[in-house]
């Protein structure tokens, strides 16, 4: 695949290194280039070098990538994809999702459950939310990231859903139970914060019908597995 990568953070450079050993032609922006894939010095430079249907992948902070992908709005085209592997929230994810689709861009989000383990032998699982065709088309470089060992979870935002729930039980800012629950009721928190404009409309869509024991799964596989273990089943279930 031809992947376009920015995030100046380490997940971005370990990114940029797994991909490009795999045989992936990645361009990152980068302004102090000094690896061996391509790099471009602005975001608009590396959407004109990236074939179509171009694929740019994000890392970092949510303040980041939001900057970011507003930014890369204004420059890509009908087809193009925008994955979201940083800290954003779920619930911008469906903001922007639908804000994209309106211009023909499809966004996927993807949530990381082995954020301490970003080495370059070190198998990653993660959790994605997008259109399943989308996801098919990144299957390649999914597989390389993963060993196979990532979950479809549903529809824009159910990744990052999925990895702030792993991550709170994780932290022990809630219970394994509690996590569960949230997991099977497939929302969580009250709506009242929201966009005053649309928040019902919000509550709706982000109401996730979960393959929860496909997630127990995949949060009990070690990101160590060996290349001959069994891969991870991905989910069946759609997001409501």
């Amino acid at each position: 695949m031809h992947i376009g990568i920015i995030g100046a953070d380490p997940a971005g450079s370990n990114l940029a290194h797994r991909l490009s050993d795999d045989g992936h032609r990645i361009v990152s922006l980068d302004p102090h280039p000094g690896s061996d894939w391509a790099h471009a010095r602005s975001a608009s430079e590396l959407v004109a070098v990236l074939p179509r249907p171009r694929t740019i992948w994000l890392t970092g902070s949510a303040a980041a990538t939001g900057a970011v992908i507003d930014e890369l709005a204004a420059l890509l085209g009908v087809d193009d994809v925008i994955v979201d592997a940083g800290s954003s929230s779920f619930r911008d994810d469906v903001t922007r999702s639908r804000e994209l689709a309106a211009d023909g861009i499809h966004h996927v989000d993807v949530g990381v459950l082995d954020l301490g383990t970003l080495d370059a032998d070190s198998r990653l699982r993660l959790t994605v939310g997008g259109l399943p065709a989308i996801i098919r088309r990144l299957e390649p470089a999914l597989g390389t990231l993963t060993g196979d060992e990532y979950l479809h979870c549903g529809s824009a935002g159910s990744g990052h859903f999925v990895a702030m729930v792993h991550a709170g039980v994780a932290e022990g800012r809630i219970t394994a139970a509690e996590g569960r629950s949230i997991l099977e009721n497939g929302a969580i928190g009250a709506q009242d914060d929201w966009p005053e404009a649309g928040a019902a409309d919000l509550q709706e869509k982000v109401r996730y019908a979960l393959d929860v024991a496909a997630i127990t799964e995949l949060r009990q596989r070690s990101s160590a597995t060996p290349d001959g273990g069994e891969p991870a089943p991905r989910s069946r279930a759609a997001a409501i």
